[in-house]
């Protein structure tokens, strides 16, 4: 198994360095903080850990991906050299709707 292109100052980085370039890149890309479940969930995916965020709608869980994403390795012409894959239980969560309204 191949695993995440993660630049190599990346890799060599301590936790500390990396929290602050992920903090960086999100108020660089948002224009506001990172919320500390958002670095800590970035952290550990660019760690290559699996990587589980069950938070409130609205909490910010799409932007981890993106931060993740834009922090891996570019080719040449700048074009990111990786996949991500987020999966969304949006079943579930039309489901738990539904039986909101029906209460």
């Amino acid at each position: 198994m191949v695993g995440v292109a993660v630049p190599q100052a990346l890799e060599m980085a301590s936790d500390t360095e990396l929290k602050k370039t992920i903090s960086q890149s999100g108020l660089t890309k948002y224009g506001q903080e990172c919320k500390k479940l958002q670095v800590e969930s970035v952290l550990s995916l660019l760690r290559g850990k699996n990587t589980f965020i069950l938070a409130a709608t609205g909490f910010g869980k799409s932007r981890i991906p993106e931060l993740h994403l834009n922090l891996l390795t570019k080719d040449r012409l700048g074009n990111i050299a990786g996949v991500i894959i987020v999966l969304n239980p949006l079943d579930a969560l039309g489901d738990n709707h539904f039986v909101l309204e029906a209460l």
